[in-house]
């Protein structure tokens, strides 16, 4: 009979990875099923790295809040327990997107592009450079806040709780699934009304999550932020006075 062991998880609690871990050991699953991409090194085309953007600033400003899962991945390994993930890649999430929601994704993601390049041309027509600079923080806010769009995509339910039934599949009796808060009720449902595969409710034991972010604090946040942002500023100066520089010149 499969059992199936839902652990909540908030990303950036140390006290969730570390209440994974000993579920790993105690319970020794036959597999377990992490958030993420399962390629991560995959050579993607233009197109798709522009799909992927949002994803990518976000992981260089906010990246480093959330709790790695590498433990997992080492005990699992280790343990020799089938380890996989709830996506092939990222570009699995946009993909889940309706079409009228890749349109404005794209438009905006268009849009902030634009604006990144305005604020970096600013300088030529005698600017103020704080103007341009704020205009290129917007352009990145923007950015940031379009992961989101299909992080609330409902659709990621079901793409979890397939993932899940994939596993169950392949003849594993015992699944650990670590997932966002955000998603164990639904995920949970879906597996229970699942007419194809023979599971019930009592065979899902739900783990709640033991914190709210230890280490989603304040200065965790700041921290990094700052150091992105100076950096930011910086290369921004620097360009400023290059396109001057290139300026004067041909002037």
């Amino acid at each position: 009979m499969v059992k199936i062991i839902l652990k909540k998880e908030n990303h950036t609690s140390i006290q969730d990875l570390r209440e994974e871990l000993e579920l790993i050991s105690e319970i020794k699953p036959d597999a377990i099923l992490l958030e993420g991409e399962e390629n991560q090194k995959r050579k993607i085309s233009l197109v798709e790295k522009s799909l992927l953007l949002p994803f990518n600033v976000f992981s260089y400003f906010f990246g480093n809040i959330w709790v790695s899962k590498k433990p997992v991945e080492y005990m699992a390994k280790a343990l020799d327990i089938q380890l996989y993930k709830t996506r092939e890649n990222n570009l699995k999430l946009i993909k889940l997107m309706s079409k009228t929601t890749i349109i404005i994704y794209l438009s905006l993601i268009l849009l902030s592009l634009f604006l990144i390049h305005l604020a970096l041309l600013l300088p030529i027509f005698g600017t103020n450079l704080s103007i341009g600079f704020l205009l290129l923080l917007f352009s990145l806010f923007l950015i940031i806040l379009l992961i989101l769009i299909p992080a609330r995509n409902s659709k990621r339910d079901k793409a979890i709780k397939n993932k899940i039934t994939d596993i169950i599949q392949q003849e594993n009796e015992t699944i650990l699934v670590v997932v966002g808060e955000d998603h164990e009720k639904e995920v949970k449902n879906l597996l229970i009304s699942d007419p194809d595969i023979n599971i019930n409710k009592e065979d899902i034991e739900v783990k709640e999550s033991l914190s709210k972010g230890t280490k989603y604090k304040i200065l965790d946040i700041l921290l990094p932020l700052m150091k992105s942002l100076a950096l930011l500023f910086i290369l921004y100066y620097l360009n400023a006075e290059i396109i001057l520089f290139i300026s004067n010149i041909v002037a």
